[in-house]
């Protein structure tokens, strides 16, 4: 137990140091998402910077490098691997951030899109898929300075619709309010 008890101050000391280093607010931001917890929230603040450099998720991602290579010819185009440009410590951090949030409790929304995409694609490509998506949800967390809010996503049912035979109103009420509304001359 005393070599345990050792390493665990240890990662609080470094944690501490963490906490010295980085913007409380960004990674306060980073971290309400599901999946990503202080320490990756730390390091992929850290790695990207000050965003309002980029000017959508798109060129943050591709700074990344988590966006697929493309060749085209004519009207023909492929999508490839990764282009893996940019920094293999945030890339790890993401993909360890996606697998996170596939594993958290509860239905979330990177749950169900893993899920769904995961039929089609296969279990590697999805990972990678959602750690690209999960960026484009920090990228709009940051430039927006919001916390991630999931809705409920059970009470998502289908709108009631309103049928005619519900607006169903006495003849003298429904004059009365387009004499009112101006549509019907009165007299």
């Amino acid at each position: 137990m005393g070599m345990v008890g050792e390493f665990e101050q240890k990662i609080v000391e470094v944690d501490l140091q963490i906490v010295k280093y980085v913007d409380g607010d960004v990674v306060d931001r980073l971290s309400s998402v599901p999946g990503v917890g202080f320490v990756s929230a730390a390091m992929v603040a850290a790695e990207l910077g000050d965003v309002s450099r980029f000017v959508d998720e798109r060129s943050m991602c591709g700074y990344c490098g988590i966006t697929p290579s493309v060749w085209q010819r004519g009207k023909k185009r492929w999508n490839g691997y990764i282009t893996k440009y940019g920094s293999k410590w945030l890339r790890l951090v993401l993909v360890q951030c996606a697998l996170a949030a596939v594993k958290c409790r509860g239905d979330s929304c990177f749950k169900q899109f893993y899920l769904r995409v995961k039929a089609r694609r296969g279990y590697g490509i999805v990972i990678v898929v959602l750690a690209r998506k999960m960026l484009g949800v920090m990228y709009y967390l940051l430039v927006r300075g919001e916390l991630f809010f999931e809705e409920e996503l059970g009470s998502k049912r289908r709108p009631k619709v309103i049928r005619a035979r519900d607006l169903l109103v006495p003849f003298e009420e429904a004059v009365g309010l387009l004499v009112k509304a101006g549509y019907v001359n009165g007299k």
